[in-house]
C-alpha cells in the first residue's frame, strides 16, 4: 500500500514540473548549433525526454508490480537527465517483461538514452522495437519513427533522415504531432545544405500548422534561412 502511495506522490510532483522541463529543453535547443553532433546527442535527449515521459505518465497504472517498480524508478532517471542510470533500468524492463503494455513507451525512452549517451545504433534498435510495439499514427509512433531519422542524421545519412521524419509526419494522428516532424525534416534540409528545399517546406508547413508548438521551431528555421543568405 504504501508503495503505491509513494508513486502516486511522485507522479503529482513531476507533472508540477513539467511546465520547467518543457521551458528548459527549448532553451538548451536555442543555445545549440545543429551542425554539432555530440552535442545534439544529449540536446536529443534533454527536449525527448519531456514527451516521452508524458507518455508514460499517460499509460502509467496505480499498481505496484515489480515490472511497474522498474519502469517508474527508471523513468524517474530518464526525467531527471541521469541516461546512464535510466539505461541500465530500461534494458532491464524491456528484457525481462517483453508482452508488458508500456514496452514501447520504455523502448522510445531507452532510445533516447542511447542517442544522448552517444550510440546510435543501439538506439535504433530500440526505436524500431518502440515502433513495431505501438499503432500507427499514434504519438509513440510518431516519436519512434523520428527517433530513426535523429539516428540517420547522427550517422550523416541525411537523406535517410529526412524521409523518416517525412514519414512519421505524413503518418501522424495529430497536427502537433505532425508538424514537429515536420520541422525536424526541414532542418535536416538546411543542416545537409540543401537551403532552397528547406525554405519551401518551411513555407508551406507555416500554413499548414498554425497555432502549434513547432512554430517555435519553424521561426528558428527561418532565422536561420535568412542568415545563410546574408
Amino acid at each position: 500500500m504504501s508503495a503505491t502511495t509513494t508513486q502516486k506522490k511522485r507522479l503529482t510532483k513531476h507533472e508540477l514540473k513539467e511546465d520547467k522541463f518543457v521551458n528548459l529543453a527549448y532553451h538548451a535547443w536555442d543555445e545549440i548549433s545543429v551542425h554539432r553532433s555530440a552535442i545534439l546527442f544529449i540536446v536529443l535527449g534533454i527536449v525527448g525526454l519531456v514527451a516521452v515521459y508524458a507518455l508514460y505518465q499517460r499509460s502509467a497504472s496505480a499498481g505496484a508490480s515489480r515490472s511497474e517498480e522498474i519502469l517508474f524508478l527508471a523513468m524517474n532517471d530518464y526525467q531527471v537527465g541521469r541516461f546512464q542510470e535510466a539505461s541500465n533500468g530500461l534494458t532491464q524492463f524491456v528484457d525481462r517483461f517483453p508482452r508488458h503494455p508500456r514496452r514501447g513507451v520504455a523502448a522510445l525512452a531507452l532510445g533516447n538514452c542511447e542517442l544522448a549517451l552517444g550510440k546510435p545504433a543501439d538506439a535504433e534498435k530500440r526505436f524500431k522495437m518502440a515502433v513495431e510495439a505501438s499503432s500507427k499514427g499514434s504519438d509513440l509512433w510518431v516519436s519512434a519513427k523520428s527517433g530513426l531519422g535523429h539516428v540517420a542524421e547522427a550517422q550523416g545519412s541525411f537523406d535517410t533522415a529526412f524521409n523518416k521524419f517525412q514519414e512519421a509526419a505524413a503518418a501522424a494522428g495529430s497536427k502537433e504531432a505532425a508538424s514537429e516532424a515536420v520541422a525536424h525534416a526541414i532542418r535536416v534540409k538546411l543542416r545537409s545544405g540543401d537551403a532552397a528545399s528547406a525554405r519551401s517546406l518551411l513555407d508551406k508547413a507555416e500554413d499548414e500548422y498554425p497555432g502549434t508548438r513547432a512554430l517555435r521551431s519553424f521561426s528558428q528555421l527561418r532565422g536561420q534561412l535568412n542568415a545563410a543568405q546574408r
